[in-house]
C-alpha cells in the first residue's frame, strides 16, 4: 500500500525548545516540518522551497508574525498561514485574519495546543482544498457561461413539464423573444401547424424516457414568421441520475432549406432538359452527366463516370481544335464550337457545345471544374447539306438553261437548229440537251384545218 505524502509545514518560532517539541508533535502525524528561528529566515526558506502550511509564532525577532504575514500576503499562491501566539491579543488576531491568516492559535501552559495543531493544520489546508474547488467550479460555471451566452445556436433550458428556465441571446435574436418575455412560458410558443400531434409525441417520448431527440422543424417567430430549425433536445440528469431538465439546441437552417431546394429545382432541370450536359473536374474527367447526354451518347452514366470526353472522339477534328478548347477554359473563357463526335454504336453525331469553367468551393476550398452544355444538331446539319446539294443541283440547271440565251439560227421552213459546230438538229433535242425540260407533242388548230380538212366536216 503507497505511504500517503508527507505535509509539509514551515514553522517559525524562536524558542528553540517549543520549536522541537511541536515539530515532533506533528511528525507523529505523517507532517514534514522544517524549522526557521526567526521571521526573516523564515521568509527566507518560504522563498526557496514549497510548503503545505506555514506556522508562525506572532511575537519574533527580525521580523514579527503580523510583517511576515504581510510579506507572504504580497506573493502569489501563498499556502495557508496559522498563527501561533503566546498571548490572546484580540488586536492582533483580528489584523492577523485581516490579512489572510487561516487559524488562530494560542499556546496553553498545558501544551494542549500542540494536540490541536494537527487538526486545525488538516482542517485548514481542506477548507484551502474547497476554497480552490468552489473557485474552480465558479470559474468553470462563468466559462459555460459565457459560452452559452456567446454560442450563435439559440439554446434553451426547461424543468421536466417544459417551463422555460433560461434562453441565450441567441435565442433572443432568432425567435423575438426577450430572456424575461421567455422565462415561465412553454416552447409551444414557437409551434406551428406544420407537425401533427405524432410528431411532437414522439419527441416527449424520447426525451422522458432520457434519450436525446434530435430533428428538424418549422417553428414561429414572435412577430409570426416561420423558420426552420434544426433542434437537439437532450435530458440533463441530477447527481443521482434521475431525469432534472432539459437542454434544447437550435440552429437556424432556414437557409440551407431554401438552397437544397434551389439545388433540386436546378438539378430537376439539368435532369429533364434536352441539352447534353456532363460536369468533369480540372483534368477532364467526367463526374456526371444527364439523361439527355446518356441518350445522345449511347453510354449509361456507371459507363461515363470516371473517365474522359476522348471516348467521344471522332477523329474529325485536329489536334489544334483541342489545344485551342484547353488553352481557352483553363484561361477562364467558354469555347464554343460545333464538334463531330462517336456513339458508342461507332456513329457520328454533329453536337453544338459551350464548354464553360466554374469554381466551386468545397470543405478543402476553391476547385475548379468544367461544364459542358451541347445539342445534338445531326438533323440541322443533314437537312442544312440536303438544302446545299439542292441549291448546287438548281445553280447547275440554270447554267445550262442560260446557254440559250442570245440569237440562235433557225431554219424559216423546217425550224432545225444550228449549234455551235454547225449540225442542224430539231428544236427539241437541241433544248432537251441544254435544259431539264421534256417534251411531249400533239397539234394545233390551225395545223389540224390546214393538214386535216376533212376533219372540219366531221
Amino acid at each position: 500500500m503507497t505511504k500517503p505524502e508527507l505535509i509539509r509545514v514551515l514553522y517559525m518560532e524562536d524558542d528553540t525548545g517549543l520549536a522541537r517539541l511541536l515539530q515532533k508533535r506533528l511528525e507523529r502525524e505523517e507532517f514534514k516540518v522544517d524549522i526557521a528561528g526567526n521571521g526573516k529566515e523564515g521568509v527566507s526558506m518560504y522563498n526557496k522551497d514549497l510548503y503545505d502550511v506555514v506556522l508562525v509564532d506572532s511575537s519574533m525577532p527580525e521580523l514579527s508574525g503580523i510583517e511576515v504575514v504581510r510579506v507572504l500576503s504580497s506573493k502569489d499562491a501563498v499556502p495557508p498561514v496559522v498563527m501561533v501566539t503566546g498571548s490572546g491579543n484580540e488586536k492582533t488576531a483580528v489584523e492577523a485574519l485581516k490579512l489572510g491568516v487561516s487559524d488562530y492559535i494560542v499556546k496553553d501552559i498545558e501544551g494542549g495546543y500542540l494536540e490541536l495543531l494537527p487538526p486545525v493544520i488538516r482542517g485548514t489546508l481542506e477548507k484551502k482544498k474547497m476554497v480552490e474547488e468552489t473557485l474552480r467550479m465558479e470559474e468553470e460555471m462563468r466559462r459555460q457561461n459565457r459560452a452559452l451566452e456567446c454560442a450563435g445556436q439559440a439554446i434553451v433550458m426547461t424543468d421536466l413539464s417544459g417551463k422555460i428556465m433560461y434562453v441565450n441571446p441567441a435565442f433572443s435574436n432568432l425567435t423575438g423573444y426577450t430572456l424575461a418575455e421567455a422565462i415561465g412560458q412553454n416552447p409551444r410558443i414557437l409551434k406551428t401547424d406544420r407537425h401533427g400531434s405524432e410528431f411532437y409525441k414522439n419527441m416527449w417520448d424520447t426525451i422522458l424516457n432520457g434519450e436525446t431527440w434530435s430533428g428538424e422543424l418549422t417553428n414561429k417567430r414572435k412577430d409570426g414568421s416561420e423558420f426552420e430549425s434544426f433542434l437537439t433536445i437532450s435530458p440533463v440528469f441530477d447527481k443521482h441520475d434521475a431525469l432534472e431538465s432539459f437542454v434544447a439546441v437550435q440552429s437556424n437552417i432556414t437557409e440551407r432549406i431554401l438552397m437544397e431546394e434551389k439545388l433540386k429545382k436546378l438539378s430537376s432541370i439539368v435532369e429533364q432538359t434536352a441539352d447534353n450536359i456532363i460536369m468533369t473536374d480540372k483534368n477532364g474527367v467526367i463526374e456526371y452527366a444527364n439523361p439527355a447526354f446518356e441518350k445522345s451518347t449511347g453510354y449509361s452514366k456507371e459507363e461515363l463516370i470516371g473517365k474522359t470526353p476522348n471516348l467521344l472522339k471522332s477523329g474529325q477534328h485536329t489536334n489544334d481544335f483541342y489545344r485551342e478548347l484547353w488553352e481557352t477554359v483553363r484561361a477562364g473563357s467558354s469555347f464554343r464550337a460545333e464538334f463531330v463526335n462517336k456513339k458508342r454504336s461507332g456513329e457520328l453525331f454533329y453536337e453544338e457545345k459551350t464548354i464553360t469553367p466554374i469554381k466551386v468551393k468545397h470543405k478543402s476550398g476553391e476547385h475548379l471544374h468544367f461544364v459542358s452544355s451541347g445539342r445534338d444538331i445531326t438533323d440541322r446539319v443533314k437537312l442544312e447539306k440536303a438544302r446545299e446539294k439542292l441549291v448546287n443541283d438548281l445553280q447547275k440547271a440554270l447554267n445550262n438553261i442560260k446557254t440559250l440565251s442570245g440569237l440562235l439560227p433557225i431554219c424559216a421552213s423546217c425550224k432545225k437548229i444550228r449549234d455551235d459546230k454547225g449540225y442542224w438538229s430539231q428544236i427539241e433535242s437541241y433544248i432537251q440537251e441544254r435544259s431539264e425540260a421534256e417534251f411531249t407533242h400533239g397539234i394545233c388548230p390551225d395545223c389540224k384545218d390546214k393538214l386535216y380538212p376533212e376533219l372540219n366536216s366531221m
